[in-house]
């Protein structure tokens, strides 16, 4: 018995090494250097975009979509800056993280719930160009796309206003471990009266809402697809090309954004397993060290959706490459 026992033990240690040291690897190394790269190429996107103009509606839901990337990954980015901080002193590490995560909550949360709203639009926009390509540029304006938008950015922004600097705060005390003043994390006495709501609001509906979103996305990247596969065979006759000419139908554009709203699909896979994981497994999955381990991993997932639409529009969207090697070329003196 005591064999067992303290081979339990042992393989508890060596699974919490593991975990802690994968952690690390994930947290330190791999998620800052995919945020460093996701801020540029966002950034590239940004200008380019700026510079094609805003003459198309997609190229709007674009150019927002690369901004709430951006803002999401430059907060992720300061997060994790702990990390770094930890190799040098722990103490000032914890310190740091303690604040960011108080007042950076908020900031992580909402523009992962706006971008996941923006893949709802382009997915939607290219349902129907792709069935209505003749109507779409009537239903899908400069206007009608800015106002659905604004409409998104204020509807999460209002959604999440329990959050914002009445969910925790940072409080200072004694630490034995330290032998001096240390910050602790509480939640607010507001945020502690109305946990029940609060908690089925952020963790179910929320949690609900984003599954729901990805399912309606997976459901019309599928059609758009069956019907580009179509539009690809008709398109050998003289009479559609003329159909495709007249309507502004850019097969091109919309296997771009298929990609887009695929990879989003993918990169959000990890985020419902760990969701259903918390509940299905409650006692396993929610070990401190694997907790901790399956959210960074989760954010790896949402650092790589945010980073990878750069290099889609490079390699899918010649307009944009050209653009990118324009703005960016330096010529010889």
């Amino acid at each position: 018995m005591a064999s067992n026992a303290s081979t339990s033990v042992w393989e508890e240690f060596i699974n919490t090494k593991v975990i802690n040291i994968l952690d690390t690897l994930i947290s330190c190394y791999l998620l800052l250097f995919t945020t460093v790269v996701g801020i540029v190429g966002n950034s590239v996107t940004l200008i380019v975009l700026c510079r094609i103009g805003f003459k198309d509606a997609s190229n709007i839901i674009l150019l927002s979509l690369a901004g709430v990337d951006l803002f999401f990954l430059i907060q992720l980015f300061i997060r994790k800056l702990s990390y770094v901080i930890e190799i040098f002193d722990s103490f000032y590490a914890e310190i740091y993280r303690s604040y960011t995560v108080c007042y950076l909550y908020v900031f992580d949360l909402a523009p992962v719930l706006i971008s996941i709203s923006h893949i709802v639009v382009i997915s939607t926009e290219r349902l129907l160009a792709v069935f209505f390509p003749l109507r779409v540029c009537q239903w899908f304006t400069r206007k009608s796309v800015t106002m659905t938008l604004i409409s998104v950015y204020l509807t999460w922004i209002i959604a999440l206003q329990p959050w914002v600097y009445s969910h925790r705060r940072v409080e200072w005390g004694y630490n034995a471990n330290y032998n001096r003043t240390y910050t602790y994390l509480v939640f607010t006495e507001w945020y502690i009266s109305n946990a029940e709501i609060l908690t089925f609001f952020g963790y179910i509906i929320i949690n609900s809402v984003t599954g729901m979103f990805c399912l309606l996305v997976a459901t019309m990247s599928c059609a758009i697809a069956y019907r580009l596969h179509i539009l690809t065979k008709r398109r050998s006759t003289m009479t559609f090309k003329t159909v495709v000419k007249n309507s502004d139908l850019d097969l091109k554009v919309s296997r771009m954004l298929l990609v887009v709203c695929v990879v989003y699909c993918f990169c959000n896979i990890p985020s419902f397993v760990i969701y259903f994981g918390y509940y299905t497994f409650p006692v396993t999955v929610k070990h401190f060290e694997l907790n901790n381990f399956l959210r960074h991993l989760e954010e790896v997932f949402m650092a790589l959706n945010c980073t990878a639409n750069f290099f889609i529009y490079v390699l899918m969207s010649s307009k944009f490459h050209g653009t990118v090697i324009r703005t960016f070329h330096v010529q010889k003196s």
